[in-house]
């Protein structure tokens, strides 16, 4: 029996660009390539670095970030049976994790728990955790700000998709920065803002478009659906290029800025408008303070 780096390593479901359910096929080569991508990214590894999984492993985002590269840089993994109370987590991180050699990575909401854990001052984490990559969602300013306080580590917004294995890119790990951007693409990747009627046009910075991503982790296709692989990956300039169905545009140092999904564009008498603005403007509307972790409800 033959085996090749291009061969199936995993299925995993996911409702792609068009929301409707399918499995992304990931290779091998994909899953290798997007751990090394990560393992040169977070700097981290060798013996005595630990790696804290909270995210369950059949998700694309953990499977990669907490096992793939761990196992790829040589760091241990503290792995959790089920997601942990806040205080039974910083309890173990305390208790277990080496000093200075603790990588955690996990969403928006674990990081806010910790900043706002109201007896965080019982637990030394600040001599703990080193760096921390946010993903599943975007990493807003004040919980970025408040994690930073209070564990003295530095945490950074992570971008990607299933189809993608799913790391695109992240915010350095370093004094670079990429606040409310999705950082700078992993090493091998590339990307660009294209315009959203054919997708063959590339938009200059600042102009809003739709984000595609070429590397070698970008996955094989959808499982026994060649239409859909074909509406999603492109190949152009010898590459072949994810078209992610986010949209955003680049800034003057190539760091992208996500500002809505392709699929919730509305249009009105020819113009694109999206969602994500109309509501900015509703809530500048709204009386009160606007809360940006908790949001406002207007009745």
């Amino acid at each position: 029996m033959e085996v090749s780096a291009d061969d199936p390593a995993t299925y995993i479901m996911t409702g792609g660009t068009t929301g409707v359910p399918k499995a992304a096929v990931l290779s091998h080569f994909n899953c290798v390539s997007n751990a090394t991508q990560g393992s040169l990214w977070v700097w981290m590894g060798g013996h005595g670095f630990c790696n804290v999984g909270v995210l369950p492993l059949f998700h694309s985002f953990a499977m990669t970030a907490v096992m793939n590269i761990s196992i790829k840089s040589g760091m241990w993994m503290m792995l959790f049976p089920k997601p942990p109370q806040t205080e039974e987590l910083l309890k173990t991180i305390c208790t277990v994790a080496p000093d200075g050699k603790t990588f955690y990575c996990g969403a928006e909401v674990l990081f806010q728990r910790i900043a706002e854990f109201p007896e965080i001052n019982k637990y030394d984490i600040a001599k703990k955790i080193t760096a921390c990559i946010s993903g599943a969602g975007p990493l807003h300013a004040p919980v970025k700000e408040r994690f930073e306080k209070v564990s003295g580590a530095v945490l950074v917004e992570g971008y990607g998709l299933t189809e993608s294995t799913p790391i695109v890119s992240t915010g350095p790990l370093t004094d670079f920065d990429t606040t409310g951007t999705i950082g700078l693409p992993f090493p091998g990747t590339e990307w660009k803002i294209m315009d959203m009627e054919s997708g063959s046009e590339e938009l200059a910075p600042g102009e809003n478009g739709e984000l595609v991503v070429a590397g070698p982790q970008v996955m094989v296709g959808y499982l026994n659906k060649p239409q859909e692989t074909a509406e999603t990956i492109r190949e152009w300039d010898g590459k072949r290029w994810l078209y992610t169905g986010d949209i955003g545009y680049m800034d003057e140092h190539g760091r992208v800025i996500i500002s809505d999904r392709k699929k919730q564009l509305i249009k009105v008498r020819g113009y694109s408008v999206f969602p994500k603005d109309n509501r900015r403007r509703i809530a500048g509307l709204v009386q009160g303070q606007y809360d940006p972790l908790q949001g406002a409800a207007v009745d």
